[in-house]
């Protein structure tokens, strides 16, 4: 299946990629089949260190029960987190290897886990990582350069208390405090370099503000006349409804999270997909951007011509 939505946008987008002048800001879709959503996530923190989480869930964020399962149980906070992403029997997805291979002008990721970094390693094409607990500095953002923003955990890694971005004050000491160097780096980076938002659904709300505030700015640039302002582009898949004649394309939803996309800056292109675990459709995107050739079937009784 090869069906886009917004086809103008993607291949505007598609250039700005093969030129190396795109930054691709990685989410946690492509590493759902090895990891836990963020959901999920919590209510396992939650009930290895002692939180009723079906019974505080409606009233509290999920950064919020997490904040409570380390305040209740420190040790076994850091056990599970260690036992999740240090795990060593994982596969790295597809789509990982084509991201390695393609040409974006940086790399930035909100994932724990180590598949983007180790599909470079498989390829011999390692890069090196950068996370918040050891600085995050926009000038040394490159293709060579994987930013883990929220922290990395290395293949039979363990985990220490602070050593994620994961509960609230977590985010708040690192977002939205008087000394905020993380959100330092994603204003740089959201104001002043074209990005793409690969397997996000951007739920974090400070991600969120943040580009509101930043596409303001490229706005105001925009406005007094300046030239080559980036955009901004989200891929996200095509949404169904159900109907009389089975699953049906609902472009009324499409529409209006379309809208609330945009209102943080986003130029939103979708694909179609079979289901909701079916990645294909945008790791062949990647793929195609990765420009890596596609092998030849040959056969013996296809001998080349012979030249005279």
């Amino acid at each position: 299946m090869k069906s886009y939505i917004n086809g103008p946008e993607l291949s505007k987008l598609t250039s700005l990629v093969q030129k190396g002048n795109v930054v691709a800001f990685v989410g946690s879709g492509f590493s759902m089949r090895e990891y836990p959503s963020w959901e999920t996530l919590v209510q396992k923190l939650c009930e290895n260190c002692g939180i009723d989480f079906e019974q505080v869930r409606p009233n509290n964020h999920l950064m919020e029960l997490a904040e409570m399962a380390r305040e209740n149980n420190e040790d076994a906070y850091c056990r599970t987190l260690s036992s999740i992403f240090g795990n060593e029997n994982v596969s790295v997805p597809r789509a990982y290897n084509y991201l390695v291979n393609t040409q974006f002008s940086g790399y930035v990721t909100i994932n724990f886990d180590p598949l983007l970094a180790e599909a470079g390693r498989v390829i011999q094409k390692a890069k090196s990582i950068c996370s918040f607990r050891n600085g995050t500095d926009f000038s040394l953002l490159n293709k060579d350069l994987i930013f883990y923003i929220h922290g990395y955990v290395e293949f039979g890694g363990d985990v220490e208390s602070n050593d994620l971005i994961l509960c609230k004050s977590d985010f708040d000491k690192h977002y939205t405090s008087s000394k905020p160097r993380l959100r330092s780096f994603l204003e740089s980076l959201f104001t002043y370099r074209t990005v793409v938002f690969l397997g996000c659904g951007l739920t974090e709300d400070v991600l969120r503000k943040l580009l509101v505030v930043c596409g303001d700015i490229r706005n105001d640039f925009i406005e007094e006349g300046h030239k080559g302002v980036p955009d901004h582009y989200i891929l996200l898949p095509s949404l169904f409804k159900n109907s009389d004649e089975g699953k049906i394309r609902d472009f009324e939803s499409e529409a209006a999270a379309n809208r609330e996309f945009e209102d943080y800056g986003l130029i939103v292109i979708r694909y179609d997909r079979e289901s909701e675990n079916d990645f294909m459709p945008i790791t062949k995107i990647i793929e195609e951007w990765s420009g890596l050739p596609v092998p030849e079937v040959i056969s013996p009784f296809n001998q080349p011509e012979l030249s005279l």
